[in-house]
């Protein structure tokens, strides 16, 4: 209802008509008497239909007045209207919702600049114009760009003149007058072919795209106008397009736009992250590289899901048209090819390992290109949809940014140093440390090995130290440090290891209604674990309460020391929280990355989401003897992605048949546990 292109935005229409006495009453009266025209009123009854029949469904099901659209409202209302209940079917359940919704939204602001003019006529501003410069053909009226002079044919006569009136919306960052737009609507047709490789409209549009300031505003301008589409006709594949597969909530050219409008506005993020991000899109030698990127990077979404190449292909093509060098193309076509890459790295993979960035580095090859990668990674991460952009992974990325931009600026310099490093930072911590305990803490240092010393900051690793020694006495230990910088807990448990464990671990979360989305796991050589959590309360996406982590503590005390059965407290748990999430049934994938890591195999998994998802893909591990070692979970839209780094029996999952076993033992678990939880 209250969403662009709502009902609201409906009734705001006959609101705008009740303001003078023009005696409309309907969207009918507003026909008749000229306001819209037929073809608006045709889109707007129906959109309105559709708008009506999805409310009315809402009010039905809820017993209640609700306007909102959930995401379990649209899987249950896309598989009663008969699209389907898989993902790609709620996909085209919500491409009609935005079309809808778009088709009222432009209507609403047509009519608002078409009666800001008529309104005007009678006012004494109706005549006071602002002119750019003294011989400029076009003024500012109260607001809008428009004509200084009255030429109906004034785009037929040089069609250039399109893109340079959206050089002008780019200067001043103003839209375009109701006349300007009708204006631009009868003259769409000379956006052709010759106007596309037009040096001079080529040169306009570069300059727009140049202008960070007002980018995102000036291209949404130009697509409500329906000049982005008729000048770049691959953007107009992609105009409505949804794709939840890929964890997207809007269709893709809303997310395109967003994505140039997030950098655009990015002088209005603070904060650590903020300050590196404005820091570094500062320092980018060519900011239009940047946002040609952005503006590409989905377009080969028209031709299906793996879109990657599809848009690598049409970017060229489209650098072509601009008279782009082949050097810049090529630039482009780069960071088309990659820019989901830096997300995956750090999202997905052990950052902490060195060969990690070591390999991301050899792919990205310069500096200049990493902090491309950064802003487009922000760009696109934050238009996907409400809440998806968080500190955490911006976190995330700053480190991958950081540790990158040090391999590439010193080179094998830095891999040399990389153990000197290590062996630094052990005897810092150990001359600061109190003498009579420094045997134990080097004890418990070399009982975990380099990739725990790696992993922490050194006050981190006292606090381990502390939570084992505690454990050795009690039989388990908890500490919490709070990160307020990103919304997060962390938790470290200490305990013996023992087959299940982290199955167990993920249960008592899940019981709890808390997140889990990145785990550390470390078993020093005497059998003891330290393993490390980042959470999150499941319900008001926050760090954990103290009443919460007491309740936490006291859980795993009843598992982990008193043999309490977990699989009830995940029962408990899914029944309190199964209408919360609900998911559309997407198809799991499950994929073998051997290449990542020396040591382990990291398993890909995304499927759709659910209370307790965790601990079954933990516990089937865990039945199959399968150690992790880290997981790192990205929950989206309708599904999850987990990354998990593993062995079986100290070697890779490297041979086709366990692999096979391993997965059909996954999907036995991740399907079954629904309707059959483990007996």
């Amino acid at each position: 209802k209250e969403n662009a292109g709502g009902l609201r935005d409906y009734h705001a229409i006959l609101w705008l008509l009740a303001l003078e006495d023009w005696d409309v009453q309907s969207l009918e009266d507003a026909k008749n008497k000229g306001f819209i025209d037929s073809t608006e009123y045709l889109s707007l009854i129906e959109s309105l239909d559709f708008l009506w029949r999805v409310r009315n469904s809402l009010h039905i099901k809820k017993n209640a007045f609700w306007d909102v659209l959930s995401v379990d409202m649209q899987i249950q209302l896309a598989s009663e209207y008969g699209y389907g209940s898989d993902t790609s079917a709620l996909g085209r359940f919500m491409e009609d919702y935005f079309t809808s919704a778009s088709r009222i939204r432009m209507v609403f602001e047509h009519l608002v600049r078409k009666l800001d003019l008529s309104l005007s006529k009678d006012s004494q501003l109706a005549d006071s114009k602002i002119y750019f410069e003294e011989k400029s053909n076009y003024a500012i009226e109260k607001g809008y760009i428009t004509l200084s002079v009255k030429d109906h044919r004034w785009f037929l006569e040089n069609s250039t003149r399109l893109m340079e009136l959206m050089w002008e919306v780019s200067r001043r960052k103003l839209p375009v007058s109701y006349t300007i737009q009708e204006l631009v609507s009868d003259n769409l047709h000379l956006i052709d072919e010759s106007f596309r490789n037009n040096d001079v409209v080529n040169k306009f549009f570069l300059e727009i795209c140049s202008n960070t300031d007002s980018v995102g505003f000036t291209l949404r301008e130009m697509m409500k106008l329906g000049i982005l589409q008729r000048y770049i006709p691959e953007f107009a594949e992609i105009v409505g397009i949804i794709r939840y597969e890929d964890f997207h909530s809007f269709p893709v050219d809303e997310h395109t736009i967003r994505a140039i409008e997030s950098v655009q506005e990015l002088s209005r993020y603070s904060g650590k992250i903020g300050d590196l991000l404005n820091e570094v899109f500062k320092s980018i030698k060519s900011p239009q590289v940047v946002v040609l990127a952005l503006l590409f990077h989905d377009l080969g979404k028209a031709e299906g899901e793996e879109h990657i190449e599809a848009g690598v292909r049409i970017a060229r093509a489209i650098c072509g048209r601009l008279g782009l060098d082949d050097e810049t193309t090529e630039h482009i076509a780069f960071l088309v090819k990659y820019h989901q890459f830096m997300v995956h790295v750090a999202l997905y993979r052990d950052i902490d390992d060195i060969e990690i960035v070591q390999a991301f580095a050899h792919i990205v090859r310069d500096v200049e290109k990493l902090k491309e990668l950064l802003i487009i990674s922000y760009g696109d991460l934050s238009a996907v949809g409400p809440g998806v952009w968080n500190e955490w992974k911006g976190s995330l990325l700053a480190e991958l940014y950081s540790k990158t931009k040090r391999f590439l600026e010193r080179g094998n310099v830095e891999y040399k140093e990389y153990k000197e490093v290590l062996k630094s930072k052990i005897k810092n911590l150990l001359t600061n440390f109190p003498k009579e305990k420094r045997p134990k803490l080097e004890e418990h240092i070399n009982l975990l090995g380099s990739g725990y010393i790696e992993s922490f900051s050194p006050n981190e690793i006292l606090i381990h130290f502390e939570c084992v020694n505690e454990a050795i006495e009690k039989g388990f230990a908890l500490r919490c440090l709070q990160d307020e910088a990103i919304g997060m807990s962390k938790v470290i448990i200490s305990t013996k290891d023992k087959r299940g464990l982290f199955a167990n671990i993920a249960g008592c979360f899940a019981s709890q209604l808390i997140e889990i989305y990145n785990a550390s796991l470390f078993t020093r050589e005497d059998g003891w674990v330290v393993d490390c959590f980042l959470v999150r309360d499941a319900v008001q996406h926050r760090p954990l309460t103290e009443t919460q982590i007491m309740s936490l503590e006291k859980v795993l005390g009843s598992v982990l020391l008193e043999g309490k059965d977990v699989q009830t407290l995940v029962d408990k748990a899914r029944s309190k929280l199964f209408a919360i999430k609900k998911s559309a049934i997407t198809e799991t994938s499950i994929k073998f990355d051997n290449e990542s890591s020396v040591y382990h195999t990291v398993i890909d998994i995304e499927t759709s989401d659910r209370t307790g998802l965790l601990y079954d893909i933990a516990y089937a591990f865990s039945v199959m003897g399968i150690n992790i070692y880290k997981a790192k979970v990205n929950t989206g839209t309708l599904k999850v992605r987990d990354s998990f780094y593993v062995d079986f029996m100290g070697s890779k999952i490297d041979n086709r048949i366990l692999q096979s076993a391993v997965r059909a033992g996954l999907l036995e678990s991740i399907h079954g546990a629904l309707s059959s939880h483990k007996k």
